[in-house]
């Protein structure tokens, strides 16, 4: 039996264009997608949270009741794509079991109704990373990869803490191995596109 469906709100918090240096895509929230929303969920925002060459994140944030909720979506655009929501969804069930405090909860899978080649999969929004009381992001004491020092000095932002991190790893890796160029180049690329492609929206 289908959920009851949530209320839509405006259109325009149903739709998010997410941009790429490549691609311009418009994006509406798909029937199938608004019908997995708890019930009485009013829409509020869509915003675009990563992608891949796979698969579209989105933040949709609702109201219920009084209350806010944000909900991660991702949207699969792949020949495979309704296995690969189920795989996700089953996978993260599981893993709930056993480390309920840093899992979300996923809440729905399926194929889009406008487009059935098409899947999504639908998680409550959760920040996988520990902030403590201060709001910046780090660790009281040193801890170690292998034998490794990992700087645990408070930052800002988690984009700042690991893009500091990596920095001092792959240094740590050059004196291992020697200097190489084009590792050097592609760590610039990594530094300047990826990291905060991915971790400024955290």
């Amino acid at each position: 039996m289908a959920p009851e469906k949530s209320s839509i709100g405006t259109a325009s918090a149903l739709v998010a264009t997410y941009f790429t240096e490549t691609t311009d895509m418009d994006f509406e929230l798909d029937p199938a997608i608004i019908a997995a929303l708890p019930a009485g969920a009013e829409i509020i925002a869509v915003d675009p949270h990563g992608n891949t060459n796979w698969s579209n994140g989105f933040r949709v944030a609702v109201v219920i009741g009084d209350e806010k909720e944000e909900f991660f979506l991702k949207i699969i655009n792949r020949e495979d794509a309704i296995e690969m929501a189920i795989g996700q969804y089953e996978s993260q069930k599981a893993l709930i079991q056993y480390l309920p405090d840093n899992i979300s909860p996923p809440l729905a899978h399926g194929a889009l109704e406008l487009n059935p080649d098409s899947a999504f999969f639908l998680t409550k929004f959760h920040k996988l990373h520990l902030v403590f009381p201060t709001g910046k992001f780090g660790f009281p004491v040193t801890t170690f990869k292998g034998y490794v020092a990992v700087d645990n000095e408070w930052t800002d932002t988690w984009e700042e803490f690991f893009d500091r991190q990596f920095k001092k790893e792959i240094a740590w890796e050059q004196t291992v191995r020697g200097e190489d160029a084009e590792m050097e180049h592609l760590a610039e690329e990594f530094f300047d596109k990826v990291i905060p492609r991915l971790l400024r929206p955290l």
